[in-house]
């Protein structure tokens, strides 16, 4: 079964505000050098431009989580993480979205410890959050969920 994201309107301004000074990181060095108005540095400016934006753009647009037959597949864009269900020990509720593995579109997270290497974790958020949730603890009951 496959969950969107949840998005709110702080995330929604966070990536606007993103969006925005992306935009003028690029428009200001053509506004005050006057050397960088050639053409190899336009083509490589836009470029980069381009590249980061449609990275942050499309990140953000193509998230989904999706429960398969052995591990929760978290998908962010181009990059993508598989949770094995035997390996989560922990569940929390968190509001701190600024550090960590993160794919998330909302402020108030949940937070997937698992066991690798070494001990690792994931936020998400889930639109169904309830019912994503009841599906986590039917596939992974040794979790310890706390919310």
């Amino acid at each position: 079964m496959i969950f969107e994201p949840e998005r709110d309107r702080f995330f929604t301004v966070y990536i606007i505000k993103v969006v925005i000074v992306m935009t003028l990181m690029y428009i200001f060095p053509f506004i005050f050098a006057e050397e960088t108005r050639i053409l190899p540095f336009i083509v490589v400016w836009t470029g980069l431009y381009l590249f980061m934006l449609s990275t942050v753009v499309f990140t953000t647009l193509n998230i989904q989580y999706e429960f398969r037959s052995d591990h929760l597949y978290v998908k962010g864009g181009p990059f993508s993480r598989k949770v094995p269900y035997s390996k989560i020990y922990r569940i929390r509720t968190t509001f701190d979205i600024y550090d960590g593995h993160r794919v998330i579109t909302a402020g108030e997270a949940l937070e997937i410890f698992y066991e690798g290497r070494k001990p690792k974790s994931v936020k998400i958020t889930p639109k169904n959050r309830e019912e994503f949730l009841a599906m986590l603890e039917v596939y992974s009951p040794q979790a310890k969920m706390t919310l």
